[in-house]
């Protein structure tokens, strides 16, 4: 199989994980040239998500470049981790997901650098897990306001902070990332 090339890095292709990417793709041995051609293109700082527990909850982080996102993780570290990392964290029962979503307007995909600054700035940062008080939304507002103690707790909260810091009322989610096992 080749591999595909996204943000003119290579794609890296595991044995047991194939990623598609959507974006601009270079090389594509797959035939779905076409579909992929419609999708959006991640910048640094964007607000991406997967699905928990097959669709009922939410998992949120920010897209760093070179295919990572950091992430508040359930054991309250924060993390850069890869695409398939996000989606599910090995034996998870909880992260079920395979898709990697991002949060966009009419325009494309919303990012800003400075998100993204704040995040890599938290690596490795030991900020404690609660799924009531201090959770991934927590943190991927926080690195969108720069106000880490902020009171939002879920998805759809997110979604407002988001909102307002871009400034738009049209707010949709579109697919990134599909993770095949």
């Amino acid at each position: 199989m080749q591999a595909t090339e996204i943000y003119n890095e290579p794609l890296q292709v595991n044995k047991k994980v194939k990623i598609l990417f959507y974006g601009r793709v270079k090389r594509l041995s797959y035939h779905l040239t076409d579909i992929l051609k419609e999708r959006p293109l991640l910048s640094e700082g964007a607000i991406v998500w997967c699905d928990l527990l097959l669709g009922s909850a939410e998992h949120s982080g920010i897209y760093v470049g070179n295919n990572k996102i950091v992430e508040l993780t359930g054991d309250g570290v924060v993390r850069e981790v890869g695409f398939e990392q996000f989606v599910s964290t090995g034996e998870s029962l909880v992260r079920t997901g395979f898709t990697v979503y991002a949060l966009c307007n009419k325009k494309g995909v919303l990012a800003d650098p400075k998100i993204a600054e704040r995040a890599l700035d938290k690596r490795d940062d030991p900020r404690g897990y609660n799924l009531f008080t201090k959770n991934c939304h927590q943190f991927t507002a926080g690195c969108i306001t720069g106000n880490f103690t902020n009171k939002t707790l879920t998805f759809e909260q997110l979604k407002w902070v988001t909102a307002l810091h871009f400034g738009t009322l049209s707010l949709t989610s579109r697919v990134v990332c599909e993770v095949k096992v």
